[in-house]
């Protein structure tokens, strides 16, 4: 797992690159959200998603929430239409994620997307350099809790097999609660997990 240090706030250029490279080649990257720290990775490839449940040891291969550059992006793998479009142009970018109906069987298959943008420099910067979303999934094996800290980040993943291939150190991160999630498929909306942002349905 090769390691940078990153201002996540100012975050370095050619870094991101770096991370911007991996992901397209398949890698999995550990990257400051925010939230805690997140593994991404390319969504449309199953052999990376594939990789990336390996790494957080998740047999049961739960569903993967990912980041988009905007809804103009989101369009192209959801279906975002009427009063569920309402929901993305009034909570993103926030600390909300918004579950909408797949429109692609190549993107995390069998499952429907689950859409963030967190708003930071650093996640906005990764977003530019991607012409696809990329994974937000928590920085964790399964069923532990999120990692907050470098410590926890590599309690988690030194001695694990795969590794993730990059980690983008941003010392220890706020700890702030995961996002709050809305099922946009279902009528009416339904919360599936409280998060901060209250939503109104």
């Amino acid at each position: 797992m090769i390691e940078y240090k990153i201002d996540k706030d100012n975050p370095n250029p050619v870094i991101i690159q770096k991370a911007a490279e991996a992901i397209i080649n398949g890698k999995v990257v550990i990257f400051p959200t925010d939230t805690s720290y997140g593994l991404a990775a390319n969504p449309i490839s199953e052999q990376a998603i594939e990789r990336l449940y390996l790494i957080k040891n998740d047999l049961k291969k739960k569903p993967i929430s990912v980041i988009v550059r905007d809804k103009q992006m989101a369009k192209k793998y959801a279906v975002i239409e009427n009063e569920s479009e309402k929901f993305f142009d009034k909570y993103l970018p926030g600390s909300v994620t918004l579950i909408y109906p797949a429109k692609r069987e190549d993107f995390l298959p069998n499952q429907n997307p689950s859409f963030r943008i967190p708003g930071t420099p650093l996640t906005n910067m990764l977003s530019d350099l991607l012409d696809f979303p990329y994974t937000a999934t928590s920085a964790n094996l399964t069923r532990y809790e999120p990692a907050y800290t470098p410590e926890k980040i590599y309690e988690y993943f030194k001695s694990n097999k795969p590794q993730p291939d990059i980690f983008l150190n941003a010392g220890e991160l706020e700890i702030n609660p995961p996002s709050t999630v809305v099922d946009l498929i279902t009528t009416p909306p339904k919360i599936i997990r409280q998060g901060p942002t209250k939503i109104d349905l």
